[in-house]
């Protein structure tokens, strides 16, 4: 019987990198979290702004696996995320429907997504809610990938 594992990745907002760290079990699984990025944004206050990005799994396990994502550094949990450029942050939420109606989270809840064995490539959807425009500048976050099985 192959033990429950973990195994964690980084999905990087905005201009952060990932940094993959080891796996603690006997299963192998990969993770590559793609960068995502809003780009440049002007007036936030009436539609705010969407994004993409790519979690790619490459997982041979017994069982089936469980993909959740974290708060990221700038929140405590992750239904509240939020971008930082010092003082100044902005909300945004990851989603894992491109309709953005069910909020990816930290597997509290039912918030994280469920998966076969083997490879796959998960599209992590993700939005700023309209909000007042914040000061110019780079606003940023990093988040934890981590798929248990």
């Amino acid at each position: 019987m192959t033990k429950p594992g973990r195994r964690h990745g980084l999905l990087a907002l905005a201009l952060a990198l990932l940094l993959p760290l080891p796996l603690a079990a006997q299963a192998t699984c990969r993770v590559d979290a793609r960068p995502l990025a809003f780009g440049m944004l002007w007036d936030l206050s009436s539609r705010g702004a969407d994004a993409e990005s790519l979690v790619l799994l490459d997982c041979a396990t017994a069982g089936g696996l469980r993909v959740s994502l974290g708060p990221g550094l700038n929140a405590v949990q992750a239904s509240d995320r939020k971008l930082r450029n010092g003082a100044s942050s902005l909300p945004y939420q990851l989603y894992t429907d491109a309709a953005r109606s069910q909020r990816w989270g930290d597997g509290t809840g039912g918030s994280s997504a469920a998966m076969a064995p083997g490879n796959a490539m998960l599209t992590v959807y993700a939005r700023i809610p309209p909000t007042p425009t914040p000061p110019a500048g780079s606003f940023s976050d990093a988040v934890e990938v981590t798929v248990d099985w």
